[in-house]
């Protein structure tokens, strides 16, 4: 897949492919978004990583409802989860749902975000707690908008 913009009502970014899709790497540029084409997700889904201390912090100002592009494909945000680690200096954490209080293995997150086959543009960064930028995720789930009548 060639992606190559993602834009939001107040900002657009460009996109860049993880050079190592094996991996959540993310591309350390602020103004950059990486996509991330992993082979165990869906090739249904577009999943946009960033950093939270560089455009993910915009991930943020997004709500319910709200239209985000990516190039010519317009997407409404559908569902905005919030998770906190255990450990958050480990990548083996679990994960505690911040509305649910529900707890989640590394694994079953994975699978809990990215395990359907709906056609989905996930965008995830980090979140920040007492000065860990690692603290916890913010996953915002959309929806292709339909624009049949």
């Amino acid at each position: 897949m060639n992606i190559q913009y993602l834009k939001t009502k107040d900002r657009s970014f460009v996109i860049k492919q993880s050079p190592n899709p094996d991996v959540g790497y993310v591309i350390s540029d602020p103004e950059i978004i990486t996509y991330w084409n992993y082979k165990y997700i869906s090739k249904n889904k577009i999943v946009l990583l960033a950093h939270n201390y560089g455009s993910g912090k915009y991930f943020l100002d997004l709500k319910d409802g709200d239209i985000v592009s990516v190039d010519q494909n317009n997407y409404i945000v559908n569902s905005i989860r919030k998770f906190w680690a255990t450990r958050p200096n480990s990548i083996y954490s679990d994960f505690i749902e911040d509305e649910t209080g529900i707890t989640f293995t590394n694994h079953d997150l994975f699978y809990e975000i990215y395990g359907s086959s709906k056609n989905e543009l996930i965008l995830q960064t980090c979140l920040e707690k007492n000065g860990n930028n690692k603290a916890g995720r913010l996953f915002i789930t959309c929806i292709l908008q339909d624009i049949s009548i």
